[in-house]
């Protein structure tokens, strides 16, 4: 392996007329370019007489004055896409076994103040010679330690990715850099593989595909590690779940995959004000009956909430609206980005003990510009659990079959035994509701088979729910006359129409839908069935003719009569 590198140094302001290569040699001010692979680095910082750097601006660096060895960190681009963190300096290449041999270039101070000096070498095994040219002598620096394996490292290597540098305030829409290591804790070195960022997902990878970023590694000596620099864009605000993964295409035969996926919780804010209601402590000195809210609202955005309004709802089946009455309101006159208000609000006085759902909402009126309105309302229980309503006459229809634009009327009886204020939702199954109401006539004006739902409750903790199907006919209905109860006994028979198109022979006959009334059946156009009520009582017939592969769907109706 041939490595080359070259560090571009500007004379220091100290004079430096050591003549080896050791701690005075490396004492002042340094400022220049590190050259690495074709990507220049500058950089400024000083040594003191104690060999402590300070003042590092670019690449970190790290000096052994003793030793006279100067460590520079880069982040380089990765050939392979991405970017990678890569070690440049006079003896140690992070991530390439000791065993490595190449050649540098250096440029140091000469012997005379002012003259730089540039100096050649090589390392082999980690051993360093220094041919220095104008004289300067250096001495041989030993190899580095070796990396420090964890105890009980088996025999392979370990990947394992280390807790991210996450900025603390992350803003949806807008790219965020973070940092992480990859380590090897086994006990042999780890070949070339990559390593995957995903912005959520909570589940291990496979494969760098979908991968927000991702980036090749190089080898990893056993004990020793590499950093990675992930650049992500969040659209929306939220809590996420970022996902790093090392080796995802499993490369590598390690000792343990188990460790190789990181999930790291990150939250993102909305980049305008993101009003929220982040805690509700409740106080009850006698529940049911009294209680008192102190709620905490919260500016989770990142610009500033001007002037608004948190209303109080005592009880309430679900969070309220614009529109819905409150039982109380206060105002705030703003939040900065991070702000919080505490306020507190008063049960009304109940005249049985009682319970609920008291919810608060931030802005209803939508007086500022909110980035989340989804989370602006919260609720919490209080009280004591009461009966539930009772239903006295499920949910019935005037009629079970009907045509386009014809009312059907709907009734439903329920009650509560503690005497609460009911809410009930009807929901006709045609995008149509209504609500407060125990009956209700409607008609439909697109054929179908709907299941009409009728939903009542005393408050968030009961609820109840009752149901009816009814079929509906377009208005093309063929008409086959009348039965008496008392003349026919309840016996319906009729001759149906021919159809078009389907002659009696080969013409099978079906009723797939419907009120034809008990035990129908139809054949050769002749339909009987039993009936024991008054009404229209409405069916469908399905026509096949086999010979022609064709079928015709008509509807039918009769009327019973006394």
């Amino acid at each position: 392996m041939l490595l080359f590198f070259a560090l571009c140094l500007v004379t220091p302001a100290a004079s430096h007329a050591a003549s080896t290569f050791s701690q005075k040699c490396l004492e002042g001010t340094w400022s220049g370019t590190v050259v690495s692979n074709g990507h220049s680095f500058p950089f400024n910082f000083s040594i003191d007489v104690n060999g402590i750097v300070s003042g590092t601006t670019g690449p970190d660096i790290f000096a052994d004055a003793v030793s006279g060895q100067l460590f520079y960190f880069a982040t380089v681009p990765n050939p392979a896409g991405g970017t990678m963190g890569q070690y440049i300096g006079t003896m140690f290449f992070f991530g390439i076994p000791n065993t490595a041999s190449g050649v540098f270039t250096l440029t140091v101070p000469g012997k005379d103040p002012g003259t730089p000096n540039r100096m050649t070498g090589s390392f082999n095994g980690g051993k360093l010679t220094i041919d220095a040219s104008g004289g300067t002598a250096c001495v041989d620096l030993p190899p580095p330690p070796p990396p420090k394996v964890p105890p009980g490292a088996g025999p392979a290597p370990d990947l394992m990715p280390q807790q991210p540098l996450i900025p603390k305030t992350i803003i949806a829409g807008q790219p965020f850099t973070f940092q992480a290591g990859i380590v090897n804790r086994g006990g042999v070195d780890a070949g070339g593989c990559s390593v995957a960022v995903f912005a959520d997902r909570t589940t291990p990878s496979g494969s760098v595909q979908g991968a927000d970023y991702w980036t090749m590694l190089s080898p990893i000596v056993a004990g020793g590690g590499q950093n990675i620099a992930a650049t992500i864009t969040y659209p929306t605000p939220g809590i996420y779940t970022l996902l790093i993964m090392a080796d995802p295409e499993n490369l590598l035969r390690e000792s343990n995959r188990l460790n190789n996926a990181l999930f790291v919780k990150v939250r993102v804010i909305s980049p305008e004000a993101d009003l929220t209601i982040s805690n509700i402590e409740t106080t009850q000195s006698n529940p049911g009956t009294d209680a008192t809210f102190r709620i905490t609202v919260e500016n989770a955005g990142g610009k500033p909430a001007l002037g608004f309004k948190v209303s109080f709802f005592s009880n309430r089946f679900s969070a309220p609206g614009a529109s819905s009455p409150n039982d109380g309101a206060q105002s705030v006159p703003g939040l900065l980005p991070g702000g919080t208000a505490v306020l507190t609000f008063t049960l009304p006085a109940q005249s049985i003990p009682r319970g609920g759902f008291a919810w608060f909402a931030a802005d209803l009126e939508g007086a500022i510009n909110d980035g989340v309105r989804g989370n602006n309302a919260s609720s919490t229980p209080w009280g004591i659990k009461n009966a539930p309503p009772s239903v006295q006459s499920g949910l019935t229809a005037s009629k079970k079959t009907a045509v386009t634009g014809e009312p059907i009327t709907f009734t439903f009886a329920v009650s509560d035994p503690d005497g609460d204020t009911l809410g009930i939702e009807w929901n006709f199954g045609d995008g149509t509701t209504l609500t407060d109401a125990t009956s209700a006539t409607h008609s439909f004006s697109v054929p179908g088979l709907y299941t009409v739902r009728v939903n009542a409750n005393d408050g968030p903790f009961n609820y109840l729910s009752n149901s009816v199907d009814v079929e509906v006919f377009d208005s093309a209905v063929i008409d086959l006359g009348t039965v008496s109860l008392s003349s026919k006994r309840g016996r319906a028979q009729f001759t149906l129409p021919r159809v078009d198109g389907f002659p009696l022979r080969g013409n099978k006959q079906l009723i797939v839908s419907g009120t034809p009334g008990d035990k129908a059946r139809v054949a050769n156009n002749k339909f009987r069935s039993t009936v024991k009520e008054k009404g229209v009582f409405r069916f469908a017939v399905l026509h096949s003719n086999k010979k022609a592969a064709a079928s015709k769907r008509v509807v039918y109706q009769f009327t019973v009569v006394d």
